[in-house]
């Protein structure tokens, strides 16, 4: 698994205040046409997935492993106390948008057009380079 959490030995390391040490664990799961990409909250605060642009955020069950699609946003931590202004501060969430390659689409651009190919590496390899992705600030869910 590669770990994600504010703790120093994690693979993807988070400042956001409420991620917990170690918050979720990305890992490859048996799919029905072979391994799938899935997340695994381990979290106090819990972790929210979005699989579609427009979706309403999701908390995903404590200790389950959840199928991660191409183009999903995983957000950490869900559970973020608002202050009384209702406005949450800058950085109190993280997001990791994950890019699967391989995935169908995964070699497209936003309009569909297919994009140069990168060099093959092992699939594994490929998995767990994609869904490190990037973090950046993320809105935070709608009620």
């Amino acid at each position: 698994p590669v770990k994600v959490g504010r703790g120093s030995k994690c693979d993807v390391v988070l400042h956001a205040s409420g991620v917990s040490t170690h918050h979720l664990d990305f890992l490859a799961v048996a799919g029905p046409n072979g391994p799938v990409l899935a997340v695994r909250d381990l979290s106090t605060n819990g972790t929210a997935l979005l699989s579609k642009p427009g979706d309403a955020p999701l908390r995903l069950a404590k200790e389950v492993n959840v199928q991660v699609l191409n183009s999903s946003v995983i957000m950490v931590p869900f559970k973020v106390k608002a202050p009384p202004d209702g406005k949450l501060p800058e950085g109190a969430r993280d997001s990791l948008h994950l890019e699967i390659v391989g995935a169908p689409g995964a070699d497209a651009d936003a309009g569909g057009e297919p994009t140069a190919k990168r060099p093959r590496v092992n699939e594994a390899e490929e998995q767990e380079l994609a869904m490190r992705g990037s973090t950046s600030k993320a809105a935070p869910p709608q009620p």
